[in-house]
């Protein structure tokens, strides 16, 4: 039996549950989650070890400030912020799994490209050290308020912008924001030379972002792909099982579900 928990602000719009339900159907495997919604990441926290869980998942806004409480990986200590915690004793170890996601995900020489990562937040962090260990040297991170997060300034030759003044093509394009899932704005964004668009939102079907870019016959990863895989790669952390076969299953379950 493994134990989990999903800690967040909000979590109305979170699949997580539904995916965890599937993945215990499929696999036969005993999985317990629940949802923890709170304003008080410490305190939360406090209640989890209480309950003898196995580990937990971390989703906005506590990506960050979760680093201040537990011993992180490779993956934490590049990225800043990390998604999921084992629970060993009095010991609470976190990784990032979102960067173990997208590593997984993408396999192509990215390095030449030239890249764009809307938003500045904690998803942004992670999607900013991928495309650096992939060799890209040519990035802009778009936001409202671009200069807010201090963690970029450290890195030499980065853009920073407000995404509204975006007028220049990309060949990578990343939406590392809400925008499209909890909020319905559109990202009027140049695709005119894009080969690859990520988005860690997901809405039902598909963001117009994704809509947009499929029509333009650009390759897509989507928000589902991205919450699987790191899915996967956080109950492999916390328990050490390997649930990858069943990828596939759980991306067109959820996809379905929407």
């Amino acid at each position: 039996m493994i134990k989990l928990a999903l800690i967040g602000g909000k979590l109305k719009k979170s699949l997580s549950a539904d995916l965890y339900r599937k993945l215990s159907k499929i696999s036969k495997t005993k999985i317990i989650f629940k949802k923890i919604q709170t304003k008080n990441l410490k305190k939360a926290v406090e209640k989890i070890k209480k309950a003898k869980l196995n580990g937990f998942f971390i989703t906005l806004p506590y990506k960050k400030e979760i680093t201040k409480l537990t011993v992180g990986d490779k993956s934490v200590l590049k990225s800043g912020c990390a998604n999921c915690v084992k629970i060993s004793g009095k010991y609470l170890l976190s990784s990032n799994t979102d960067y173990k996601a997208l590593k997984n995900i993408i396999k192509d020489d990215i390095s030449r490209k030239k890249a764009l990562i809307i938003g500045n937040g904690s998803s942004a962090q992670t999607a900013f050290i991928f495309l650096l260990e992939k060799g890209v040297k040519d990035i802009t991170v778009a936001a409202r308020n671009p200069n807010k997060n201090d963690w970029f300034k450290k890195f030499q030759n980065i853009k920073l912008t407000d995404f509204r003044a975006l007028k220049e093509p990309y060949q990578i394009i990343i939406n590392a924001t809400p925008i499209g899932m909890y909020y319905k704005k559109d990202l009027n964004i140049n695709l005119k030379n894009a080969e690859l668009l990520i988005d860690f939102a997901y809405e039902k079907k598909e963001t117009e972002l994704i809509k947009k870019a499929k029509r333009r016959k650009i390759k897509t990863i989507d928000g589902i792909e991205i919450l699987v895989n790191q899915a996967v790669e956080g109950i492999k952390f916390i328990s050490g099982k390997n649930f990858k076969k069943y990828d596939k299953k759980l991306i067109k379950y959820l996809k379905r579900i929407l």
